[in-house]
């Protein structure tokens, strides 16, 4: 049987919930590689029967593919092999003067955008903006636009490695609070904590620069679900890599009996709008103190020898087998073990 690229591609899309559509010679789906909510991935039938695959909010290939648990050969049909290398010239995107200017040229006339976010360098110049628009079927798309080298403006992503949210506020934190998404990192800076978040959902946290979470101690509150899970767990590796002083991860549900799927800190502060900002925070820093306590330790626990207080030994089995510590938890005054 024949490899067929493009059906392997769309199958992949149907079994993690994308639904691609067909439009006229080809589909549209939402792109795995990144947390999108309109439309954005292309695929079409190319030469030789092959797969083309494009994501038009900028996601590379490999990070498609990879989504998609597949390898870039299995986009060529049987007997067609990828094109060799040709030397291009990448067209550069459109300049705009303004960040509004090219939120227009994305918006599909859906006007300006309903909500945005600056994302800022360490020298608190703005390189990007996050624009949200609300869709009438009460989805939303999300969009970057960002400042190029000469001082204007495209609708293309950051370059990589990303700015954290916020960048500038975390050089002063000893405490950073991580969260999938601008609008549930406002939430808790709006308790008066310092937090942030990677850009472009909970996929694309390898693409950000945490080097600014180096000696915090950093609590990531995540979504109620299993993306919030995954995006959880990469943070945790990431910020650890980075250096931080302590990482740990605290689970609304634990708090919040009414959660429902999906809800973030902002859904939590909302729904607990009535109480008073205080006591959140509390909640919250107990939350995390509760799990750096839960935390397992790595690697042997030290203690100095001249905090132990002595005491006499019980053997259950002399001289070999001590019967118990003593009641307090301090070690005896000395232990043989063999004969």
């Amino acid at each position: 049987m024949s490899h067929d690229p493009v059906n392997l591609v769309l199958a992949r899309l149907r079994e993690r919930r994308h639904e691609p559509r067909q439009t006229g010679s080809g589909w549209t789906s939402t792109c795995p590689a990144h947390n999108d909510t309109s439309p954005s991935l292309s695929v079409g039938v190319g030469d030789n029967g092959n797969a083309v695959v494009h994501c038009h909010a900028g996601c590379d290939l490999g990070s498609i593919v990879a989504a998609l648990r597949l390898e870039k050969r299995e986009l060529f049909a049987d007997g067609a092999s990828a094109p060799a290398p040709r030397q291009k010239t990448r067209r550069p995107p459109r300049a705009f003067p303004t960040w509004e200017a090219a939120a227009e040229s994305i918006s599909q006339g859906r006007g300006r955008p309903a909500m945005t976010w600056e994302y800022r360098d360490a020298h608190d110049a703005v390189v990007a903006i996050v624009c949200r628009w609300n869709l009438p079927d009460g989805k939303k798309d999300i969009r970057p636009v960002s400042r190029q080298p000469d001082g204007t403006w495209a609708a293309v992503g950051m370059q990589e490695p990303r700015p954290l949210y916020r960048l500038p506020e975390l050089a002063r934190a000893e405490t950073v609070y991580v969260c999938e998404g601008e609008k549930a990192a406002d939430a808790l800076r709006s308790l008066g904590l310092t937090a942030t978040t990677s850009s472009f959902g909970a996929k694309s946290a390898r693409k950000t620069d945490w080097a600014a979470l180096a000696g915090k101690s950093v609590v990531i509150v995540p979504d109620h679900d299993d993306e919030g899970a995954a995006y959880a767990a990469d943070v945790r590796r990431l910020a650890t890599d980075a250096g931080a002083k302590s990482v740990v991860i605290v689970r609304l549900a634990g708090i919040w009996h009414g959660i429902e799927p999906a809800d973030d800190a902002y859904d939590w502060i909302e729904a607990h709008d009535a109480t008073d900002p205080a006591d959140l925070v509390s909640t919250l820093e107990q939350l995390a103190a509760e799990a750096r306590h839960d935390a397992p330790r790595e690697g042997p626990v030290l203690v100095c020898m001249a905090s132990v207080q002595p005491r006499e030994v019980r053997w259950l089995w002399p001289p070999a087998v001590v019967a118990s510590s003593t009641s307090d938890g301090s070690m005896p005054a000395a232990c043989r073990w063999g004969g």
